[in-house]
């Protein structure tokens, strides 16, 4: 793997092992450009771009979005169980961290890696420019495939970009845009029987907010440096385990039931769609159309939803995100990366990853992950 940083493909992969071996510098201010996309993963990628001019407000997250997005914060840390204080006391420090006025943040370092085999992580080089005013992380990963997660990729870094011009607030933002794949999604036959998870983190650098919509199984954490808890879960994961998607998969199936006379049973908690040989844990998914439709219907039914949960929490410049697959924390647990932080604060990203990721492990299917690391605005 190249250790240097410029615009050439020769730059880009290079194996996990040789990224151990590698004595890799961080790049100076001169030398650093701008990363557009990724789209050769089976979805992952970051964007980072100029001339978006300035984004959003701290005083607008709390009057349109704030109530909604703190409540999907909590419901985060209540299910991971890392909530080692009162909980009005974490809300009232969060809230004043929102509305404290900052220098910002930037994105000081990033890596992604994705698996090549079982044995082995590619690494893909990207860097960060950090006069944007704004960088967008996304990870996709494919159910039943991996061609739509491609496309899910390359299509949602041009959604984003669109959507942030349009002057709609952080939260409008991230819905329309995972509505608006998910209809790109529908409308190609080609992928009727896929269909993914994702996890989108934007990232505010004027005022240090960090957004996250989850769909599926992908998650993100921020680790803080110099300060032990562990890891801030930013994922409100949503199965059928939650009320209100058993109620809504109970209606599509009671109206499967009424449309061919059969006698209806209530929901057991086990989803198996259209029968009892193929199904999908998750309750929330962009496409699954051979799932959310039956022939015999005089019209579909849309028992998965494609709307994300969505948190937002104040950056310090001192933190350290990990966004990784279902299968890539089943091979390398988030206590790893929480360790490595927190047992050489200073230490760079990459000592971190080295230490968290220990190579000779098996890495399954699906896995990748996106580190970053920030630091605060100078003046």
């Amino acid at each position: 793997m190249s250790t240097k940083t410029g615009g050439s493909t020769e730059n880009v992969g290079g194996s996990f092992f040789d990224f151990c071996s590698s004595a890799r510098k961080i790049p100076e201010e001169s030398e650093k450009g701008f990363f557009d996309s990724i789209t050769e993963f089976f979805g992952m990628g970051c964007t980072s771009r100029r001339g978006m001019g300035s984004l959003f407000s701290r005083d607008r997250i709390i009057q349109e979005d704030g109530e909604k997005l703190m409540k999907n914060l909590f419901k985060a840390l209540t299910e991971k169980g890392t909530l080692r204080i009162d909980p009005a006391e974490y809300e009232r420090k969060v809230r004043s961290e929102l509305a404290k006025r900052t220098n910002g943040v930037i994105c000081k370092e990033c890596f992604v890696f994705k698996e090549c085999n079982k044995t082995e992580f590619r690494q893909i080089d990207q860097r960060i420019d950090p006069a944007n005013p704004m960088t967008a992380f996304t990870l996709f990963e494919g159910i039943n495939g991996r061609d739509v997660a491609d496309f899910l990729q390359s299509r949602c870094q041009v959604v984003i970009r669109a959507l942030v011009a349009q002057g709609l607030s952080p939260r409008e933002v991230l819905l329309r845009t995972f509505h608006e794949l998910e209809a790109n999604v529908l409308s190609n036959r080609n992928f009727a029987h896929q269909g993914a998870g994702g996890i989108v983190c934007l990232i505010d650098h004027a005022n240090a907010v960090l957004y996250t919509a989850t769909l599926g199984n992908p998650r993100a954490y921020l680790i803080r440096n110099q300060t032990k808890g562990g890891g801030i879960p930013l994922s409100n994961i949503r199965n059928f385990s939650s009320k209100k998607d058993i109620q809504r998969l109970d209606k599509a199936l009671k109206a499967l039931h009424e449309q061919r006379g059969s006698c209806y049973l209530p929901f057991s908690g086990e989803y198996r769609w259209p029968n009892t040989k193929e199904g999908v844990s998750q309750s929330r998914a962009l496409g699954l159309l051979s799932f959310n439709s039956y022939r015999g219907l005089d019209r579909p039914l849309w028992p998965i939803s494609a709307k994300p949960k969505i948190t937002c929490y104040p950056l310090q410049g001192k933190e350290t995100l990990v966004m990784g697959t279902k299968p890539f924390f089943e091979s390398y647990p988030i206590e790893l990366f929480e360790e490595a932080i927190e047992s050489d604060p200073k230490s760079s990203l990459q000592h971190v990853i080295v230490k968290a990721m220990p190579m000779g492990r098996e890495i399954k299917e699906f896995s990748g992950v996106v580190l970053v690391s920030f630091q605060e605005k100078r003046g």
